[in-house]
């Protein structure tokens, strides 16, 4: 698969690694309000192991190049911080990737969970980490860091992965599950990179209640 190249010709030709980010998040997001709106068992399924892929690889794609730009901008407490917040997230989507869609009660709980987790650590990248980061790189250097984020997210959707890219023992659980579960299917997203000045656009998300 070829890396994603930017059109020399386009009216915008650089990239903005923040507005990426918030992509994939506004794309789980949306996700999760089309699960609540679900009323077929097959689809919900397939909007789940959507979920789960989307969060497992924004995760790993944000470790294998934000954090480890981060690291050399003197942010390290901040990506460490993050790493974490993703462990804690990824650790609840596994739990999640064990459990019967039908068995709704336990496995809508669990969802909610990790809505709650991954809504928590979205909004503080969003309105602080990112805005750090953001102020310490220049506009090509976001670009670059934006085609590096995307070539890896690129490769990371691979099923599997290739070797060449790191995945922590979490995510490779996940990704074992999302294996499994390819015959399942999975739903199309939202949005979709590159992002524009519409669909990069943070969205405003309140947790609707499951019942």
């Amino acid at each position: 698969m070829e890396h994603i190249t930017i059109n020399p010709n386009a009216p915008t030709a650089l990239l903005d690694v923040v507005q990426e980010i918030i992509l994939d998040h506004n794309n789980v997001r949306d996700l999760f309000a089309r699960y609540i709106r679900a009323t077929d068992i097959n689809e919900k399924q397939a909007i789940v192991n959507t979920i789960l892929r989307e969060i497992a690889v924004h995760g790993e794609t944000e470790n294998n190049s934000v954090y480890q730009r981060m690291d050399e901008k003197n942010m390290k407490p901040l990506a460490d911080h993050s790493r974490e917040e993703h462990q804690e997230v990824e650790e609840a989507l596994l739990k999640l990737g064990s459990m019967d869609v039908q068995n709704q009660p336990a496995h809508d709980k669990q969802l909610m969970e990790v809505m709650r987790l991954f809504q928590e650590h979205g909004d503080e990248e969003e309105m602080d980490i990112l805005l750090k980061l953001q102020s310490q790189l220049t506009t090509e250097m976001s670009n670059q860091l934006a085609l590096d984020f995307l070539n890896i997210r690129e490769k990371l959707s691979q099923m599997p992965p290739p070797s060449s890219v790191q995945v922590g023992p979490i995510a490779q659980k996940l990704l074992a599950v999302l294996m499994e579960r390819q015959s399942l299917g999975f739903v199309d997203l939202r949005y979709q990179h590159p992002a524009n000045s519409i669909t990069g656009r943070s969205m405003k998300f309140e947790m609707p209640l499951l019942t």
